[in-house]
């Protein structure tokens, strides 16, 4: 059971408004429906002497170990998960369309799971025996968890994601620029199918700001600190932006430029985003519904 994943901690800065069938809440935040994925129905068998014990009292055994580098504090990690207590599931990423994201240190997950994966690597399999002070405590979890369980987890790391503090630059040969000023910039062709207007796209995405007030470009928000990509419904994405994404493909990774004039224009939307202010976004296209 991961604690605090159903909604972002902090409200970001809204594009998700021109929409009036659908709230921003609602594209955010509704239910996925479960996807038809196996998960483990049951914790392998730990062979004897493989569990490592820390300091804190976590038990680890690497399955898989993987391969680069761990993830670091506030970087943000992509997992598949499975936990176990007295040998049932009481919790899986499996039962989701996306596997669970957060950011190390952030707080969002237990603090078994926190420690857990700080020394993984990418594509490495892990199994944690979370003591109670890690997990639910002496609290539980009322007809869920009981006081003092201690928990087992199987937790596989499959990427690790970086915020960027500056947007990439285009690649050559550079911004492809409309009569109305957008501009758009394919940092890589997806092979999957053309978004089609008809079709939820689900999508990450990272947002910055400039504008004449501000000295540097500003990240103000990004779907890759929330717990799964976000959906958009035809209607749902500021309209520059819903263009900018026109031709994309499921796997694309786009940078698009909106001007004030089809961002929030003169106005703004203070205290993010001042008068005047041009939005850049980078944009991954992972699905379409």
């Amino acid at each position: 059971m991961v604690r605090g994943v159903s909604e972002p901690r902090v409200a970001p800065p809204e594009p998700f408004e021109v929409a009036e069938s659908l709230t921003p809440s609602e594209v955010r935040q509704r239910r996925r429906p479960p996807a038809a994925r196996p998960a483990p129905s049951a914790p392998r068998l730990t062979p004897e002497g493989a569990l490592i014990e820390h300091e804190s009292g976590l038990q680890t055994w690497d399955i898989a170990p993987g391969r680069g580098q761990p993830p670091i504090e506030g970087q943000i990690v992509v997992v598949e998960y499975t936990g176990w207590l007295d040998g049932q599931v009481i919790d899986s990423s499996y039962q989701r369309l996306d596997p669970l994201r957060f950011a190390v240190g952030s707080g969002r997950v237990l603090p078994g799971l926190d420690e857990g994966v700080r020394q993984m690597r990418r594509g490495g399999l892990r199994q944690l025996v979370i003591p109670p002070e890690l997990a639910f405590g002496e609290r539980g979890v009322p007809d869920k968890i009981p006081a003092d369980a201690t928990l087992i987890y199987e937790i596989k790391l499959l990427d690790i994601l970086e915020l960027r503090d500056e947007p990439p630059e285009p690649p050559e040969p550079g911004w492809l620029t409309g009569a109305d000023g957008l501009q758009t910039a394919d940092l890589s062709l997806g092979p999957g199918p053309t978004l089609r207007p008809d079709k939820t796209a689900v999508l990450d995405y990272t947002m910055w700001v400039e504008a004449p007030s501000l000295e540097t470009r500003t990240r103000i928000d990004s779907s890759l600190e929330r717990p799964a990509p976000v959906k958009a419904g035809p209607g749902a994405l500021l309209p520059g932006w819903e263009a900018g994404m026109r031709g994309m493909r499921v796997g694309g990774h786009r940078l698009i430029r909106l001007p004030p004039a089809l961002a929030f224009g003169d106005e703004g939307k203070p205290p993010a985003i001042p008068p005047g202010a041009t939005l850049i976004l980078e944009v991954y296209l992972r699905r379409l519904e």
